[in-house]
């Protein structure tokens, strides 16, 4: 993929005008090129009308989903648009904003059930049972959740931990790799806006971009769970292949199942 490092977008003056087209490429681990820092969003689109701006820069439409039924776009990713039903997406938005909101997350608002994540805490009571009624997931979630598994897609998984994180006002997040003490599937249902999530290999340097469509699933398993880094860039905008449409809100659902209990906290 053609990776162009991000800045904030700026208006071009005389000078920039006369020095628009793009400095030369250079060659990054994965594959592609990378352009130096500091390109403006104006310059990026002169060079390519479809690119899509992501945490580390941004990409050329090849690097981005979703793809054509059976084309992935990394190994272990499985992407489902409107997987959800538009009843089930209404019942679950309703059922988190029935209830208060978190704040202990600075960049955003977040809900949890089953487990709640310690997030200062590395390994040792990482995670603690919630009290009723969150002590167990989303009532919302159970039907779609079921479905992907008599669809053969998260085979002998038992989601005990859920997060929601509802971003609002362009709120992003770092890139990650969900903690190794979660299991193998890790499940994400998108209510709301859309938005990129990008992907980074930490093998190679590689970035992906997949536009996060409302009422989507999307698994991760294999090499994009372990080897690939997900992020949101935290942005006003989104711009997906070429197109800039202005964010909202977006809630999203986070499902995991607990393969180490050593790092629950003893109460």
């Amino acid at each position: 993929a053609v990776l162009w490092p991000a800045s904030a977008p700026r208006a071009l003056g005389t000078a920039d005008q006369a020095a628009a087209a793009p400095p030369p490429a250079a060659a990054t681990p994965g594959g592609g090129c990378l352009m130096p820092f500091g390109v403006p969003l104006v310059v990026a689109l002169a060079a390519d009308g479809t690119t899509t701006a992501t945490t580390h820069g941004y990409v050329e439409a090849a690097a981005t989903g979703p793809r054509p039924a059976g084309a992935a776009l990394i190994a272990g990713l499985t992407y489902l648009p409107a997987f959800l039903t538009e009843v089930e997406a209404d019942a679950l938005q309703a059922e988190v904003d029935g209830v208060p909101w978190d704040g202990d997350n600075k960049s955003r608002r977040t809900q949890q059930y089953g487990f709640g994540f310690h997030w200062r805490n590395r390994h040792s009571n990482a995670l603690a049972h919630m009290p009723a009624p969150r002590d167990r997931l989303p009532a919302g979630s159970s039907a779609p959740l079921q479905r992907l598994s008599d669809l053969g897609l998260v085979p002998g998984a038992h989601f005990d931990q859920c997060i929601v994180n509802d971003f609002v006002g362009g709120q992003g997040i770092k890139p990650h790799i969900d903690r190794e003490f979660f299991g193998e599937e890790v499940v994400g249902f998108s209510l709301g806006d859309p938005v990129v999530m990008d992907f980074r290999s930490i093998d190679t340097g590689e970035v992906r971009a997949l536009l996060l469509e409302p009422r989507s699933a999307l698994i991760l398993t294999g090499p994009a769970r372990w080897r690939w880094q997900h992020a949101i860039s935290p942005s006003p905008m989104t711009l997906y292949r070429g197109c800039k449409t202005k964010r909202g809100r977006r809630t999203s659902f986070t499902f995991r199942t607990i393969r180490d209990f050593d790092v629950v906290c003893r109460e």
